[in-house]
C-alpha cells in the first residue's frame, strides 16, 4: 500500500520547480494529521521548503548563484488565496511591477481580497498583505483586466507616456478589445485611459 508521504512526494516530483502548496493541497491524499506529518517529513528531507505554517514550495534552485531562490510572492499570495478560497489582485506598487512599469517587488506586498484583512508573515520575514474589498471589483474575466485597473490606480498621472508604453506592452493589439470590452464597467477614468493609450500604435 502506498503511505500518504509517497503519495505527496510522487505529486511534488511532477510538479515544476517554483510550486507554492499547503497541505490542503493534498487533501486527497489522506487525512489533515497524514498529510501535515508527512509535509513535516518531507520538509525535514528537503524535498519542500517550509515558507509559513501550511505553507510551501518546491524551491527553485539557481546553479549560477549557487543558491535557491526567493519564491515569487505572488505565487505565494494565489496559494494562500486557494487554501482560503478568496479572490486576490495585486494592488498598488506590485500592479506597478507586474505591468513591468516598476521593477522592485514592495517589501510588504499588497493584495485586495475578497477574504478578511489580514497579513500573512512568511519565515524568512515577508508580510503578505490582504486588504478587503467588495466581490463588485473582481468581476473581470481576463486576469490582465484586474492588473490594468489596479496599476493604473496607483498610477495616478494617466498622462505619463511611460504607463502608456506600459500598458501597450503589457496587452498586444489583438487581445485589446477584449479587454476594453472587460474593463467597461472599471473606473470611467481608468477604462477612458485604457482607450486612449490603445487607440494608439
Amino acid at each position: 500500500m502506498i503511505s500518504v508521504e509517497d503519495r505527496i512526494r510522487a505529486r511534488i516530483r511532477r510538479a515544476s520547480p517554483g510550486w507554492i502548496m499547503t497541505n490542503r493541497d493534498f487533501a486527497d491524499c489522506g487525512s489533515s494529521d497524514a498529510v501535515d506529518v508527512a509535509l513535516f517529513r518531507l520538509k525535514r528531507k528537503a524535498v519542500v521548503r517550509g515558507l509559513a505554517r501550511g505553507l510551501f514550495d518546491k524551491p527553485v534552485f539557481n546553479k549560477l548563484l549557487g543558491e535557491f531562490l526567493a519564491p515569487d510572492v505572488r505565487a505565494v499570495a494565489a496559494a494562500v488565496a486557494r487554501k482560503n478560497q478568496w479572490h486576490i489582485q495585486p494592488a498598488g506598487a506590485l500592479a506597478l511591477n507586474a505591468i513591468g512599469l516598476d521593477t522592485q517587488i514592495p517589501v510588504q506586498p499588497l493584495f485586495l481580497s475578497d477574504g478578511p484583512t489580514k497579513t500573512f508573515r512568511l519565515y524568512d520575514g515577508t508580510v503578505l498583505r490582504f486588504r478587503h474589498r467588495t466581490l463588485r471589483e473582481s468581476k473581470f474575466r481576463d486576469a490582465r483586466s484586474e492588473i490594468l485597473v489596479q496599476a493604473l490606480r496607483a498610477a495616478g498621472d494617466f498622462s505619463d507616456p511611460s504607463i502608456a508604453a506600459a500598458v501597450r506592452r503589457f496587452v498586444p493589439p489583438a487581445d485589446r478589445a477584449v479587454i476594453l470590452a472587460d474593463t467597461k464597467f472599471a473606473p470611467a477614468a481608468v477604462h477612458d485611459c485604457l482607450k486612449r493609450i490603445f487607440s494608439r500604435t
